[in-house]
């Protein structure tokens, strides 16, 4: 088993970033109505938490008490100009143990979208991206904590595009055709990565009597 006891704080500051030129939509931004809308908002946090725990590898036959100190700075990014917007959440964490200097963790967080109008009215495309942590397999250790007994997990990447055009046909049928890519990666060889391709398109339209 493994005691734990957590200690946490956190900061966090605004940072929003002007049009060039002034430009941007007017209201509803931070700072009261009336102003422009700058195009690209920016929070930047820090946070840094302690663990106490009895067995910090989750070891049935070596369980060894240890301190863990982890920081994690974080950004936070969304942006809107033009035909084109996005959001970005990326976080660094990184942990050190008091039970083995020589050991230190750093783990990956991101979660990314964006949308660009290519074509006005008509061609448009997705994409997304993430880094997170998951579970290698669903019958090794299960851990309450990334920062303990990770050998049963491992960092995941996705990422994905999809291409689509959308319109109407003489003003009665409106159609959506979408092409979709996405690849997996896990980095290690005990979960394999994927990727998967296709696509797919829909009509639809109303007679008047």
């Amino acid at each position: 088993g493994s005691a734990a006891v957590h200690a946490q704080w956190g900061a966090g500051a605004v940072q929003n970033l002007p049009a060039a030129g002034g430009g941007g939509a007017a209201g509803g931004g931070p700072g009261g109505g009336g102003t422009s809308r700058p195009p690209v908002y920016i929070t930047t946090g820090l946070s840094a938490s302690a663990t106490a725990t009895n067995n910090v590898n989750l070891s049935s036959d070596d369980s060894r008490s240890s301190l863990v100190l982890t920081l994690t700075p974080s950004i936070q990014v969304y942006g809107q100009s033009g035909r084109v917007r996005g959001s970005l959440n990326y976080a660094l964490s990184a942990s050190v143990y008091s039970s083995d200097t020589q050991r230190a963790t750093f783990r990956n967080f991101l979660s990314a979208q964006g949308n660009v109008e290519a074509v006005r009215n008509w061609l448009f495309v997705d994409a997304s991206a993430s880094v997170t942590r998951q579970d290698i397999s669903p019958f090794g250790t299960q851990s309450p904590s990334p920062i303990l007994g990770d050998s049963n997990s491992t960092t995941v990447s996705t990422f994905s595009v999809s291409p689509y055009v959308q319109g109407q046909i003489a003003g009665e049928v409106d159609y959506s055709v979408r092409a979709f890519y996405s690849a997996t990666s896990s980095g290690t060889s005990e979960a394999s990565g994927s990727s998967r391709f296709g696509g797919l398109a829909s009509f639809s339209g109303s007679t008047r009597w």
